[in-house]
């Protein structure tokens, strides 16, 4: 079963198409001729306009023989909402990795370029690309929830990519509905956050019941360094990275375990970089402001 919520691809492409004609200038719309261009007969289209009419999504503006239907203010809403996301880099790669675990488990996976064909790469509008779910397999590869093998070219990347679910992404299926953030933030809670710095002082207690980070190192807060780490764990999972810059990130973590405080001090003005000189979305740029609020208290 295909991993989908919200308002239906049809709904999608003739509210967009009728937004887009409607705000394109002061002619007349041909609402039924709109529609009809998503790919739609003449017939299905006055019958998604009814529909549309009586769902709330569209009203008529002059009644004559020329429906010149356009969206309502929910209509419009639900374009909105489609495009903000589909801006949103760190919800599509969530979105590619989904499909991808979906598809995975519902056809037996294999070629990831079938993938593209069907309706499993379908999100908010558009069709993912291979691209985006050669990056998703090589995600998910690594956590072990499918296995993937990548043939590559010079200078190309992945051009192909095959696919096979294992027995912990059909546990994140059954478990979480899918939900691979959900997860993740699971697994990291059932772990807890676990810091042993050398050269400490102390021992620091941060976050809930029974959560212990030793830390503290020569020239370095130990309460924020705790913190930090503690927060650079829990926020792995919902930050938008690449996947380069995620491997980086996962490499920096352990380096502030190591109690070096000369590599301590580089994976701070790495994780400094979050936001600023790294790609990533707003939780990323608040862990990056910790970071050097941090290196430069040192």
């Amino acid at each position: 079963m295909r991993a989908t919520s919200g308002p239906s691809r049809r709904d999608v492409q003739c509210l967009e198409a009728l937004l887009d004609a409607h705000a394109a200038g002061p002619d007349v719309v041909d609402a039924v001729a709109v529609v009809a261009g998503t790919g739609l007969r003449g017939d299905e289209a006055q019958r998604w306009l009814l529909s549309a009419r009586e769902g709330g999504l569209v009203f008529e503006t002059d009644a004559s023989l020329v429906p010149a239907d356009e969206p309502t203010r929910r209509g419009r809403a639900i374009v909105e909402d489609v495009r903000r996301r589909r801006a949103d880099r760190g919800y599509v790669r969530r979105e590619a990795q989904r499909q991808l675990l979906a598809w995975s488990d519902d056809t037996g996976g294999g070629n990831v370029a079938r993938l593209v064909d069907t309706d499993y790469a379908w999100v908010d509008g558009v069709s993912l690309t291979f691209e985006n779910f050669a990056e998703a397999a090589e995600i998910l590869d690594q956590e072990r929830l499918v296995t993937a093998k990548f043939v590559r070219a010079w200078g190309a990347g992945v051009v192909r990519a095959d696919v096979t679910i294992q027995p912990l992404g059909r546990t994140v299926r059954d478990q979480y509905n899918g939900d691979i953030a959900a997860w993740r933030a699971a697994t990291r809670a059932d772990l807890g956050p676990t810091v042993n710095i050398v050269h400490n002082t102390g021992a620091v207690a941060v976050g809930g019941a029974g959560s212990m980070v030793t830390a503290s190192v020569q020239g370095f807060d130990a309460a924020a360094m705790a913190q930090l780490v503690e927060a650079l764990l829990h926020g792995r999972a919902a930050i938008d990275l690449s996947p380069d810059d995620a491997a980086t990130y996962d490499a920096n973590v352990e380096e502030l375990r190591t109690g070096d405080p000369s590599r301590i001090r580089r994976a701070l003005q790495w994780f400094g970089g979050l936001g600023r000189d790294i790609s990533t979305n707003a939780l990323g740029s608040a862990l990056g402001g910790m970071a050097m609020a941090l290196l430069i208290g040192s």
